[in-house]
C-alpha cells in the first residue's frame, strides 16, 4: 500500500512492509499485524554517493513500538556504517500517518564505510535498536552507486609537494 504525500519533493513515501522471509538471528522482524512504515528520502535510488562520508535521510514510524527506537541503524553488506540516537519530528509525514503533532519520525544519520570500493552497486537498509536491545530490521532500501574521488599525489601514495608563501 502506497500513500502519497509524505516525503521528498511529493514523492510516494511510506510502504507498509512484511518482514522478510530469511533474516540473521540477531534480527527480529515486527509482527505481520503491526504496522510499520519506513523511508529512506537521501541518498536518491541509483546515486553516486562516496562511501568515505554521505547522510542518510528518512523516516520511520513502528507504531506502539516508536517511543522503544534507541536508534536507527544503516546498513551495507552486511555492516553497520553509520547510526543516530536522534528522531525528530516532520509534519509531512505527521499529517500523512495522521500522528500528532510533534512525533518525532524522521532520522539524519551520517555514515562511512572503509570496506566498499568505488564503483560497485550497493544497497542501503535500515534497522532500528530498541531500548531492550531488539533489532529491528525495516522494509526501507535504497540501491546505490559508490564512486571514491582521488584527492591526488597524497593518497596515491606520493609526496606531496609544500608551497611556502
Amino acid at each position: 500500500t502506497r500513500m502519497s504525500g509524505a516525503g521528498s519533493l511529493g514523492q510516494s513515501v511510506a510502504v507498509l512492509r512484511k518482514p522478510a522471509a530469511r533474516q540473521p538471528a540477531e534480527v527480529a522482524a515486527a509482527p505481520e499485524t503491526a504496522q510499520k512504515y519506513d523511508f529512506i528520502d537521501s541518498p536518491k535510488e541509483d546515486e553516486a554517493i562516496n562511501p568515505r562520508n554521505f547522510l542518510v535521510q528518512g523516516w520511520v514510524w513502528l507504531g506502539p513500538a516508536q517511543d522503544a527506537i534507541s536508534s536507527v541503524e544503516v546498513w551495507m553488506a552486511g555492516r553497520r556504517i553509520g547510526e543516530t540516537q536522534t528522531l525528530f519530528p516532520r509534519e509531512d509525514v505527521t499529517a500523512v500517518l495522521g500522528l500528532p503533532h510533534g512525533t518525532a519520525t524522521a532520522f539524519n544519520v551520517f555514515c562511512r564505510d572503509d570496506q566498499v570500493g568505488s564503483g560497485q552497486t550497493i544497497s542501503l537498509q535500515l534497522r532500528a535498536r530498541l531500548k531492550e536491545g531488539e533489532v529491528r530490521l525495516l522494509g526501507a532500501v535504497r540501491r546505490v552507486t559508490t564512486v571514491i574521488a582521488s584527492s591526488g599525489p597524497a593518497e596515491a601514495g606520493e609526496s606531496a609537494g609544500v608551497v611556502s608563501v
